[in-house]
C-alpha cells in the first residue's frame, strides 16, 4: 500500500456508519502500535504503560521460554495518545474495553473471531470507498508499518526487531532504546 493511500486512510473523515469509523480506528491503532497483531491490541491492558510506551509480550510468543521473550515497546507519540483517547476506555483494565478480567481462552476467542469477521468486513468498505490498491484488512496494517518505514530509509534489521521477528540480531539491536523508536515512528504518516 502507498504513502498516499495510507494517509486517506488515517485522514479520513466521512464514514458511513459508526462501525466503519471504529475498524478505521482499530486499523490506525494498529498501526501506530508498532504493527501490532489484533490478538494483542484486545489484550494491551493501561497497566502495561510504562511512562511514554506500553511494554508487553505478544500473546504468540507466551509459551517461548522465559530468557528468550522479549519486550515489545510501543511509544506513546501524540497521533496515538490522541487515538487512545478516542477508542480506549480508561474504566476498564484494557485498552479496548471488549474483554473482562478473568477471561477464558475461550472467550478470549470468541470475540477475537466475531471482531475480527466485522471489523475487516468494514475495512472491506473502506477499501472499495477510497479505491485502494490493496484490499485494507487488520493485517494490512502490520504491513503498512513497516513499508512506510522502509520506504523511509529505516534498515530491516530494526524494523524487524521493532516487530519482534525472533531471528533478528540481538547483539546489535539489544541497544535500541525508546528514543531511537520514537525517532523509527516519527517516519509514521
Amino acid at each position: 500500500m502507498s504513502n498516499k493511500e495510507i494517509e486517506r486512510i488515517v485522514n479520513l473523515k466521512n464514514f458511513a456508519s459508526s462501525e466503519e469509523e471504529f475498524a478505521r480506528d482499530i486499523w490506525e491503532l494498529l498501526y501506530r502500535c508498532n504493527g501490532i497483531n489484533f490478538v494483542d491490541l484486545l489484550r494491551l491492558r493501561w497497566e502495561q504503560q510504562n511512562g511514554r510506551c506500553f511494554v508487553f509480550f505478544r500473546k504468540k510468543t507466551e509459551k517461548t521460554q522465559k530468557n528468550l521473550k522479549k519486550d515489545v515497546v510501543v511509544p506513546i507519540d501524540r497521533k496515538l495518545e490522541l487515538l487512545l483517547q478516542k477508542v480506549g476506555d480508561r474504566k476498564s483494565k484494557f485498552v479496548l474495553d471488549i474483554l473482562k478480567e478473568g477471561y477464558s481462552e475461550q472467550n478470549f476467542d470468541y470475540y477475537n473471531r466475531k471482531l475480527r469477521k466485522q471489523i475487516n468486513y468494514s475495512l472491506s468498505e473502506l477499501s472499495e470507498k477510497l479505491e485502494l490498491s490493496v484490499p485494507l484488512k487488520l493485517k494490512t496494517a502490520r504491513d503498512s508499518y513497516a513499508s512506510v518505514l522502509k520506504r523511509s530509509g529505516v534498515s530491516i534489521d530494526k524494523i524487524s526487531e521493532i516487530l519482534s521477528h525472533s531471528n533478528t540480531n540481538h547483539s546489535a539491536l539489544d541497544s535500541m532504546d525508546l528514543d531511537t523508536v520514537f525517532e523509527i515512528n516519527s517516519h509514521l504518516i
